[in-house]
């Protein structure tokens, strides 16, 4: 099927949801399927709640982007506008997860905010997603009505990440040698910055530049530095060094000046000494790369949150290339020790041998209410107390809709109102 906005190109259209919803297998199996088809780009313009550590879906992003060189392009999630609300499986570290801006290039509302479950650096761009108009599916009942028939106005990072994807694939026709993490970095290195203040958690590293990105000939080969999580209460912080490189593909060589720039959690500017450059100014030779080293400081700042910039890198033709940076000073956080409970089971009970017993668990005390518990540990026993074995267990979800289907349910709460925590423990 020919590709609109992109001659030449073609489309494969892979169905993952019914009127159910959908599976973590069914989107795996899709996924497959496109890479195994040869395609160069995937867009996914759905999502769920993020949670710690890698998910199956998550893991099927980073995997297929490694074996095939296919570029992921995935919604953020319409969660916003709080922090950490981005969705899985655009939390998978290959991905290029999509925010939505107005047409004014200012950050939407509903548009997910980061870090991730795990403190990571998303989303990583952002396009237009509000009031887009788009083809209506033949049978559809979404969206609002526009005076052309066959089509209605939508908006939400679904509608913005397909603005990316489609500027991904004019990167691959003209640079057909190209990997899905080369496509990201040239499209992350050229984006403009919002008109607003928005951060690197907020909007990755702006608004696509298709233009900009087909032009540009000096790239960061990792656009965006992610300096991790810093464990309160900072009496250990160590400073973080990671190493940045640019590739330059033409065929004279680029000085870059470069200037490191950091926010604090509260909107104003970081403290000195939090983002360092190891150098100002690098020459690129023609073909070539050329590195340096940009150092995270957390020692330097007394707020906790999380801290955003940049390093812009200024060509002599006034070309900017933009990476940008982050790093989280973990607030007062806590890990409990040990909840052991025994659940009484009915004689009566249908539930099968190897049944999960989801139970939800309500804390109390200044740190739950202030959202302070980091990790809990539980223990469940079946005879009395007599042995005790470990239950996984998983943290209140946050709040918000999905990019889409399946639909997110509220929150687990225990009778005291409070968000629950809930092991589950295999009978």
């Amino acid at each position: 099927m020919p590709a609109a906005g992109q001659p030449g190109a073609r489309l494969l259209i892979g169905k993952v949801f019914d009127r159910g919803g959908t599976q973590e297998s069914f989107l795996i199996s899709a996924m497959q399927w496109a890479t195994g088809q040869g395609a160069r780009v995937v867009n996914m313009s759905l999502g769920g709640e993020d949670s710690p550590g890698t998910d199956p879906v998550e893991k099927a992003v980073n995997d297929l982007s490694a074996s095939s060189g296919a570029l992921f392009v995935i919604a953020a999630g319409n969660s916003g506008p709080d922090a950490g609300t981005v969705n899985s499986p655009g939390a998978a570290a290959s991905a290029l997860t999509v925010a939505a801006v107005d047409g004014d290039d200012r950050l939407t509302s509903f548009s997910s905010r980061g870090p991730t479950a795990d403190g990571d650096l998303e989303p990583d761009i952002a396009a237009p997603g509000w009031n887009i108009i788009a083809a209506k599916a033949a049978h559809g009942t979404e969206g609002d009505a526009v005076s052309t028939a066959g089509y209605v106005r939508m908006s939400g990072t679904s509608m913005a990440t397909p603005h990316v994807a489609g500027a991904a694939a004019i990167l691959a026709q003209q640079h057909p040698d190209w990997t899905g993490r080369r496509i990201k970095a040239a499209l992350r290195d050229s984006a403009v910055a919002l008109k607003d203040a928005s951060t690197p958690y907020d909007a990755g590293a702006g608004r696509v530049d298709v233009a900009t990105a087909l032009a540009q000939t000096v790239v960061a080969d990792d656009p965006s530095l992610d300096f991790g999580l810093q464990k309160w209460p900072h009496t250990d912080d160590r400073p973080v060094t990671r190493t940045l490189t640019y590739t330059n593909t033409g065929d004279q060589p680029v000085t870059l000046d470069l200037a490191a720039t950091g926010t604090g959690p509260d909107g104003r500017a970081a403290p000195t000494g939090l983002f360092t450059l190891a150098a100002d100014r690098l020459t690129v030779p023609a073909g070539g790369t050329a590195r340096t080293t940009v150092t995270a400081d957390t020692r330097t700042g007394t707020a906790d949150g999380t801290y955003s910039g940049s390093v812009t890198a200024t060509s002599a033709s006034g070309t900017d290339i933009h990476t940008v940076l982050g790093v989280v000073r973990e607030v007062e956080s806590y890990d409990l020790s040990v909840v052991r409970f025994m659940p009484r089971l009915s004689l009566t009970s249908t539930a099968k041998a190897g049944s999960r017993l989801a139970v939800p668990i309500g804390l109390q005390g200044p740190a739950a209410q202030q959202g302070a518990v980091r990790s809990l540990t539980v223990q469940v026993s079946y005879d009395g107390g007599r042995t005790w074995k470990p239950a996984p267990c998983t943290p209140p979800p946050t709040a918000g809709a999905p990019s889409s289907s399946p639909t997110r349910p509220s929150p687990a709460r225990s009778a005291s109102g409070r968000p629950s925590w809930t092991p589950a423990a295999t009978r």
